[in-house]
């Protein structure tokens, strides 16, 4: 019965995209640009898609996966949509089922109170968003993006509703909670590509404005440092991952600023490196959870009875949070910076963002490697799914600057 079921699953799930994929090719000519940029962001979408397409859909419901394909979708279209009444459709769409996915899915006690923190900064975006974009259907008298408006008022709007969504400082506080009531999926989804949404909304919209929020982006790279320190005393694993990413994607922003127009793809490549090594690092915190039984670095730390495999996937997963050299984002963390070298302060801080940013993923990583502390758990309990999902995308990852 259970087998019957999950090909149940299988079928609705391919009956559903092959039916909106011939929708979306129908309408492209009309409603959609494709760029380099927004190409790249949707790549993310794809590769989670197909790493962990075949592991998920034999745990969840039917429902469950509707709620998904409609996530994954809505991004697709939000990524390459020109017209402003579907992007603001499929922004909003891409997040709300995400709500649902939380509630019905987490294990955590505290879910609702991660489901009012989202609710809350989802229903404060959405009304300014709608109204500030029926303003641009009237000033554009059409329904189609123009970046070349020079509103600075809307923008700034605009902006301020994008970086809630991605999120970044002062708007950050829901993103660690969320993560850390939320089960592996709703995780996934949402560092994967959900907070990429916000990045493509102000390419599409806000690229003419970064350059003069200098202060703004100056703090933000600060607060960076702060989220790294924080680290530092985190011992839950998916709230440290979760300050982590707040650190690391606060790189885009500066990306924006330092970037010409033409060359914002590097944006776009950073994005790309950071969705996989969020999505793969989360995967795998999962798996250690369930084998370990815990999610506190120091009892991870002491039951670390790892075999040669598991720790060649730790190691490339860690490159790649850390930004190794030739890897996807320390390639474009270099390009953004020596775009930006003029400006002193901004080098200054990415120095220290460097040093902070390898030097505590370098201990907790050194500690699982050089340990060797007998443990009950048996490693062997991964499974090839597991295997093949964390070295694909942490590849991609560490290895995608050889791709370039």
């Amino acid at each position: 019965m259970k087998s019957i079921n999950n090909n149940n699953n299988i079928l609705v799930f391919v009956y559903l995209f092959g039916f909106f994929s011939l929708f979306l090719y129908n309408i492209n000519n009309l409603f959609y640009n494709l760029n380099y940029f927004n190409i790249i962001l949707s790549l993310i979408v794809f590769f989670i898609f197909l790493n962990f397409f075949f592991k998920f859909i034999t745990t969840l419901l039917t429902n469950n996966l509707i709620f998904i394909l409609i996530i994954m979708l809505s991004s697709f279209i939000c990524f390459f949509t020109n017209n402003i009444i579907i992007f603001y459709f499929s922004y909003e769409l891409s997040i709300l089922p995400i709500l649902f996915l939380l509630l019905n899915n987490s294990p955590y006690s505290e879910r609702y109170l991660a489901a009012w923190y989202l609710l809350g900064y989802v229903s404060f975006t959405s009304f300014p968003l709608v109204l500030s974009l029926i303003f641009l259907l009237f000033t554009n008298n059409n329904e189609f993006i123009n970046i070349n408006f020079n509103n600075i008022i809307i923008s700034s709007i605009l902006f301020i509703l994008f970086i809630i969504k991605i999120p970044l400082f002062p708007f950050h506080n829901w993103g660690p909670i969320v993560h850390a009531e939320a089960n592996t999926l709703v995780s996934i989804l949402l560092s994967g590509f959900i907070m990429k949404l916000g990045i493509n909304g102000i390419f599409k919209f806000c690229e003419n404005l970064t350059f003069y929020l200098e202060n703004f982006i100056i703090i933000v790279f600060i607060s960076s440092i702060f989220f790294l320190i924080v680290t530092f005393f985190e011992i839950d694993i998916k709230r440290w991952l979760a300050y982590l990413s707040l650190a690391h994607i606060t790189i885009s922003a500066i990306g924006f600023y330092t970037c010409e127009n033409d060359n914002f793809i590097v944006v776009s490549l950073f994005c790309l490196g950071h969705g996989f090594s969020a999505a793969s690092l989360f995967f795998l915190f999962e798996y250690i959870y369930n084998l370990v039984g815990s999610r506190n670095w120091l009892i991870l730390l002491i039951n670390n009875n790892f075999n040669v495999l598991f720790k060649i996937i730790l190691v490339l997963n860690f490159l790649t949070l850390i930004s190794f050299p030739l890897s996807l984002q320390f390639l474009s963390e270099v390009e953004i910076i020596l775009n930006g070298c003029s400006n002193i302060i901004i080098l200054s801080i990415f120095l220290i963002y460097s040093i902070f940013s390898s030097t505590f993923p370098l201990i907790i990583l050194s500690l699982i490697l050089c340990r060797n502390v007998y443990c009950s758990f048996n490693i062997s309990q991964i499974n090839n799914n597991f295997v093949y999902s964390c070295i694909t995308l942490s590849l991609m990852g560490t290895l995608g600057g050889y791709l370039l």
